[in-house]
């Protein structure tokens, strides 16, 4: 007992000689500091990595988000353009004030503001026209000649769905040499034969009407007989197309969307109401809006409950259009999946190829 409780070290007696007993604990307890500062040190630097790691993700989000959202920002169309379009020519009578109205319009859309306002610039402009006195319209009607032949596909965009709206005569000229300049941005008036224009009226509302344009095309460029050819066969492609389409009892109603923010459809005075009934469906829009391409709430569209949407794989729409309307996913397209990407320019164009958009249509309803 003495022993136990004696306060002097405990001695052992090894072939090494006499050793302390605490000094051997003192060297044990050396060995696992030593571990545990090395174990720190690891930890320290692993934490350091991670927290490099997880920054340098930060920043390029960062940076990427910034540089989105700087493109969103940009102006839809170039400053020094709009400044030559719209600076006023006495010569001509301008009135300056309409002009920079109009300019400063144009000059505040980006990417972000003109799927909502850039489609509507047409019909304000038409409501702006039934405003103004005899000079003003003339300044109108001029500068609306001048977006017809500038170097940029907005301008040239807003003046021809304008001129059309307002029936401009004047404009007949440079809207065929926009026509014939194909993919080429600059515009030349160097044609002669623009002088002796014809005007056509074409509108699309279904498959035959497109043949029927096509059928007029050749008229007016003296080949109706190749025009007709070719429209005999899209006639009997179609026409196969149809008869293949499957017999359902309920006939699945189809939502095409063109845009997201705000949701613009395809309504039903569009040629896709026509293209999809060929294609065994139907467009889920059933009540005629003023514009071909409405905007839809979100109420509206649960109201619909379309059987399937068109617009976007399911992937891409359910991280895009569906998280930013979480609501969205009660309708009976994403509860069972039949949500699918379509080929814009076969639904956009009417054309020769209009044919393919409805087996393509077709293809996609069968699933």
């Amino acid at each position: 007992v003495s022993i136990l409780s004696s306060s002097e070290p405990q001695k052992s007696e090894g072939r090494f000689g006499t050793e302390e007993v605490h000094d051997v604990a003192k060297n044990g307890k050396d060995d696992q500091n030593g571990k545990s500062v090395m174990n720190a040190v690891w930890l320290e630097r692993g934490g350091i990595g991670v927290g490099v790691y997880f920054i340098a993700r930060f920043v390029g989000k960062w940076r990427g988000g910034s540089k989105a959202r700087a493109m969103l920002t940009m102006p839809l169309v170039d400053v020094a353009l709009l400044e030559a379009v719209f600076h006023p020519r006495p010569k001509d009578g301008d009135d300056p004030d309409l002009l920079a109205e109009i300019r400063d319009t144009l000059a505040h859309l980006n990417r972000q503001t003109y799927a909502e306002e850039f489609w509507s610039l047409n019909t304000q402009l038409v409501a702006l026209d039934k405003t103004l006195g005899p000079e003003q319209k003339a300044t109108l009607r001029r500068v609306l000649l001048r977006l017809l032949t500038a170097n940029d596909r907005w301008l040239q965009l807003v003046g021809a769905k304008t001129a059309a709206d307002l029936d401009l005569k004047e404009a007949l000229l440079p809207l065929r040499g926009l026509l014939e300049m194909g993919d080429t941005q600059r515009f030349s008036q160097s044609k002669a034969e623009y002088t002796n224009a014809d005007a056509v009226d074409l509108r699309f509302r279904r498959v035959e009407d497109v043949f029927e344009g096509l059928e007029e095309v050749g008229r007016l460029l003296g080949r109706l007989p190749q025009a007709r050819r070719l429209t005999d066969s899209l006639r009997q492609n179609l026409k196969t197309l149809a008869l293949a389409a499957p017999r359902r009892a309920n006939v699945p109603r189809v939502l095409a969307i063109t845009w997201q923010d705000p949701i613009y459809c395809y309504g039903q005075n569009t040629l896709f109401t026509d293209e999809i009934r060929l294609a065994g469906g139907r467009n889920a829009i059933t009540e005629t809006f003023p514009q071909p391409y409405p905007a839809l709430t979100r109420e509206y569209i649960l109201k619909l409950n379309p059987d399937v949407l068109l617009g976007g794989s399911f992937g891409k729409l359910d991280s895009t259009f569906f998280k930013n309307y979480p609501e969205l996913k009660r309708i009976t397209a994403y509860r069972t999946r039949r949500v699918f990407p379509i080929t814009g320019n076969l639904m956009e164009r009417p054309g020769p190829r209009v044919v393919e958009s409805v087996r393509e249509l077709q293809g996609l309803i069968k699933n």
